[in-house]
């Protein structure tokens, strides 16, 4: 197995997916047990009409979120989730190069008898099978806290969403790898790419309290998870063709950057 570079990265990665995957299966079980004294509680709809307008918008129609598909649109698929799973995408991602480089680790790695780009590819590749595994359990402990608490929603708008999370950590994941690579240094790489992500996010969801900064969110990957709020009206085709694109996109001009890079000046 160690001589294998895929089955290898998935090997390293195996504690982390079975944390992450009971970590996102306790997420979903707690949310589910706390949505019907959500949607009963209408205190909370009182306190949330007194808040500012802006933080109105960030919430939504405060009545809509009584129901399951506007709950778990707010909560895990707008914030927590993409959230928690970005630490994963970033961190694994600056790693593939930059992590070697620094553990001492990168001449051993590109001694094998596989190019720089299949190292890129195959390291990528098995993160990529990580955090699939990881959204699947995500899926199966949303339906088990849907069928635990006796809650109805449609199960295919539920894997849309979860879909829709899973192309945001691969999209952050292709751009940590490029990150990595030019900076050759983990922590400036997790830094550049925490930034960015933070600034996207913010711009994704207060755009929308600015009628002139609308525009802004196409320029956020956040935008294209949870713009079309994929719980409540299914995978936008045009979103996901952008999602692929910018890891398609990403992950060449990581290769690109790999082939021509000096390592070690």
């Amino acid at each position: 197995m160690l001589e294998n570079i895929f089955l290898k990265t998935l090997r390293d990665q195996l504690v982390s997916i079975f944390w992450w995957s009971a970590g996102f299966i306790f997420l979903s079980i707690y949310l589910s047990y706390f949505f019907p004294y959500m949607s009963e509680n209408t205190a909370i709809f009182k306190m949330v009409d007194s808040l500012p307008p802006v933080i109105k918008n960030l919430i939504g129609d405060v009545k809509f979120v009584s129901t399951p598909e506007g709950f778990f649109n707010l909560q895990p698929f707008s914030y927590f989730a993409p959230i928690m799973i970005l630490f994963y995408s970033v961190s694994r991602g600056v790693g593939v190069i930059a992590g070697e480089l620094e553990n001492g680790t990168l001449d051993l790695l590109l001694s094998k008898p596989v190019s720089r780009s299949g190292v890129i590819l195959q390291k990528v590749l098995s993160i990529s099978l990580a955090l699939a595994i990881i959204h699947i359990f995500f899926f199966l402990g949303m339906g088990l806290g849907l069928i635990l608490f006796k809650i109805e929603m449609n199960i295919i708008r539920l894997a849309d969403a979860i879909i829709s999370v899973f192309m945001l950590s691969i999209s952050f994941l292709t751009i940590s790898v490029t990150a990595g690579i030019i900076f050759l240094n983990k922590k400036k790489a997790v830094g550049l790419v925490s930034g960015f992500a933070l600034i996207s996010f913010l711009i994704n969801a207060y755009a929308p309290a600015v009628n002139s900064f609308q525009i802004a969110r196409i320029f956020s990957p956040f935008y294209y998870n949870s713009g079309n709020s994929p719980i409540l009206n299914g995978l936008d085709l045009s979103h996901l063709l952008i999602q692929t694109f910018i890891a398609v996109f990403f992950l060449a001009v990581s290769i690109l950057f790999f082939k021509k890079r000096d390592l070690y000046s």
